[in-house]
């Protein structure tokens, strides 16, 4: 594990992690997947695709964090907070099966916590 100067950094680089992980399980297991999150059968192709770009996500994420990057950390708050509403709304409209409301709470939470991890960052600095 590596060591990190900053909180913001373990907070990328544990849902890199997460997400490295989820890709290659995803790719590996699109069935399993289908099932938990109430997709047709159909999907299978479609979830090893996405599992192969969740894990090339995955992989940037561990590289920003091993750099302490507190730019790419800013970005994935945003990016992971607009996560949060797409999949609430696709929820709303019926687009998506309601457990795509756990993806949006593990997208959530994790914006929330490196959100405050940067916040941390800032009264640190001031100090």
């Amino acid at each position: 594990m590596p060591r990190f100067n900053s909180t913001f950094a373990h907070t990328i680089f544990y849902f890199g992690i997460a997400e490295l992980v989820g890709g290659v399980g995803m790719l590996l297991l699109p069935q399993l997947h289908a099932e938990l999150l109430g997709l047709p059968e159909g999907s299978v192709l479609l979830l090893r695709v996405i599992g192969v770009l969740a894990a090339a996500f995955g992989y940037y994420y561990l590289r920003f964090a091993l750099i302490e990057d507190p730019d790419f950390a800013r970005f994935s708050v945003q990016v992971r907070s607009g996560l949060t509403l797409a999949w609430l709304i696709m929820v709303a409209q019926g687009s998506l099966p309601l457990a795509f409301i756990g993806v949006a709470i593990y997208d959530a939470a994790g914006a929330l916590w490196t959100a405050r991890a940067l916040r941390q960052k800032k009264s640190s600095v001031k100090a």
